[in-house]
């Protein structure tokens, strides 16, 4: 689920298997500022306990992504694009990160597909999305590592 942070919360008793929500979405959900990526993984992982919620990917725009799951806490920093427009990135990074999941990927290393194809579609115009080459180009710059 990727919405907007009422929409989120009204959708957190159900469980979801997946919430994307980004750094300013998360500071509205919890109510206060996150000024840290500590901070940012704390509260993540709060929802992650507490609400159910499978998995807890933070986008954090040009810093990359967060994921908080049973197994870890997991970072991965963007790759360096020049950022045309961010219509469609969120979705297009959680296109990412479940195909990887769903294929069986390694956590970190589906979070660095999603980080990879968000990147991707945030260096594309106006509505356009990436394509399966430069999603695969950005994967190789994609790094990434476990926190916790």
């Amino acid at each position: 689920m990727d919405a907007q942070s009422s929409l989120l919360q009204a959708a957190l008793p159900e469980h979801p298997f997946l919430i994307k929500p980004n750094h300013y979405e998360l500071e509205q959900l919890c109510g206060r500022k996150l000024p840290t990526l500590e901070n940012v993984a704390t509260e993540a992982a709060l929802l992650h306990q507490e609400e159910g919620v499978e998995n807890v990917c933070v986008s954090l725009g040009a810093q990359g992504a967060l994921l908080v799951r049973d197994d870890g806490t997991y970072y991965a920093a963007a790759p360096e694009v020049k950022v045309i427009s961010t219509v469609g990135a969120g979705d297009s990074m959680v296109a990412g990160l479940v195909a990887g999941l769903v294929q069986g990927w390694e956590p970190v290393d589906a979070l660095r597909l999603g980080v990879a194809c968000g990147s991707a579609t945030a260096a594309k115009p106006g509505t356009q999305i990436f394509t399966r080459s430069e999603a695969m180009t950005l994967l190789n710059q994609v790094k990434a590592k476990r926190l916790r």
